[in-house]
This record gives C-alpha cells, sequence and structure tokens, in this order.
C-alpha cells in the first residue's frame, strides 16, 4: 500500500511506533515493504544506547558522536514533520526571497529557527539549551566535529556519565564558557520529545494546518521502501 492512501490515524501510528522486529509491524507496512523514518532511527538508536525503556545504559553507549547526530537529526525530522517547508514568518520569507535573488551569498537560517521552536515547544528546553544543540547538530552534520564557528559555543563537549537531571552543564573559566552535553539525559528527552509531538497532534483539530503539514511530510520522505532480497536483521 502507498503512503499516500494512508489516513492521518495510520501515519500517526506507523510514525511513532515503538522500535520492534519487522515481523511485528502492521500489515500495511509489508507488500512493499514501507519503514517510517522515524521508527527506524529508534530501532538504530537502541544498538548504539540501549533500550528505549532503560534511562541509562553504560555498556551500549559505544560511539557517543554517532549518537548524538541520530538524535539531533531525528529532533531536525520531526521539527519538519511540525512545521514543513514553508517560512514560519516575514523574516524567513524575506530571507528566502534575498536568497533567490542573491544566491549563496546570504545567510539564511530558517530550518534553524524551526529546529529550535521545536526543541523549545516540544522538547521544552529553555533557549540556551536550543541554541546549542541547533550549532552542534550543524557541526556534527558537516564536519563530524563539536568544533562550531560560534565563539560563544566554541567550547563544547559531550559525557556518557550518569544522567543528574541536567542536560547541559556550563562552567567558566576566565571569560570563556565550558558547555557539557550529558547523551543520558538527551535520550530522555528526545523520547520524551516524540511522545510530546504524538500527543500534540492527537490533540488537534482535525482539519487543523499542523495535521495536514504532517500528513504531507510523511508522505513525501516519513517512509523508506526497502528493496531487494536482503532485508534488516529481525532483531
Amino acid at each position: 500500500m502507498s503512503p499516500t492512501n494512508f489516513t492521518f490515524d495510520r501515519h500517526l501510528e506507523f510514525c511513532f511506533l515503538s522500535p520492534c522486529p519487522p515481523a511485528d509491524l502492521p500489515a500495511e507496512l509489508h507488500n512493499p515493504e514501507l519503514r517510517p523514518v522515524l521508527h527506524l532511527l529508534r530501532r538504530d538508536l537502541e544498538l548504539v544506547y540501549g533500550p528505549e525503556q532503560e534511562h541509562y545504559c553504560p555498556a551500549s553507549m559505544k560511539p557517543p558522536l554517532v549518537v548524538l547526530l541520530a538524535m539531533l537529526c531525528g529532533f531536525d525530522m520531526m521539527s519538519s514533520m511540525m512545521f514543513g517547508d514553508d517560512p514560519i514568518d516575514e523574516d524567513e520569507k524575506k530571507a528566502q526571497e534575498i536568497l533567490k535573488t542573491n544566491g549563496s551569498k546570504v545567510k539564511i537560517h530558517q530550518s534553524n529557527r524551526k529546529y529550535q521552536l521545536f526543541l523549545r515547544e516540544i522538547a521544552q528546553l529553555d533557549e540556551q539549551e536550543a541554541a546549542l544543540l541547533a550549532v552542534i547538530r550543524n557541526s556534527l552534520a558537516h564536519t563530524y566535529s563539536l568544533n562550531v564557528s560560534k565563539k560563544a559555543y566554541r567550547n563544547n563537549s559531550v559525557t556518557t556519565d550518569p544522567p543528574d537531571g541536567h542536560l547541559i552543564t556550563v562552567s567558566a573559566n576566565g571569560t570563556e564558557k565550558k558547555y557539557v552535553l550529558n547523551l543520558w539525559e538527551l535520550k530522555s528527552r528526545f523520547l520524551k520529545s516524540a511522545a510530546n509531538f504524538k500527543q500534540r497532534l492527537n490533540a488537534s483539530a482535525a482539519v487543523s494546518e499542523e495535521r495536514k503539514i504532517f500528513v504531507s511530510q510523511m508522505v513525501e520522505s516519513g517512509y523508506i521502501r526497502i528493496e531487494g532480497a536482503a532485508k534488516r536483521p529481525v532483531v
């Protein structure tokens, strides 16, 4: 069955499916083999940060930067499902118009704006936390590094220490601040964001713009088609 034939309720169910073996997926996702992208990301993450229900699983956290990048991409994925591709305010419209005429000379940050807005509204991060995750996401995605170009957030590191309730710990050495991101706290907020976003969509009006955007994004890029004889592991 094609994603274009799925109702909002089915898209909602499929998008937020918990990790499970392919055989346990709903019938609509077989023949042809379709996999919701967020579901696949969560399955893959379980292989490297342990079961979702375990808040702290130190033996599993072997590639911390891979885990960090995957979770930051997950936030990005959900922000696109929430806001879509169109500008969300007049500043974005103006920036896009300038970009059309001047090309790459203009710095445009609409994706960062949507990303940070999602982090604040759905992940319930504060302004500084959202801004730091946005610049780290950009640095990791482009150079696989925590060395960001923004001077205010240049000194960053990650920790796999036990969670202590703080996503980011800030310390100062003279005038320079150091930011340490706890991956276990980020895991908790990532999974909570998925639950919060699903709840928000479910509670929205049947003809709301948010539901329309979500369905459109799911049809456009919310699934991967599995081709050929080789399938993903059943575990």
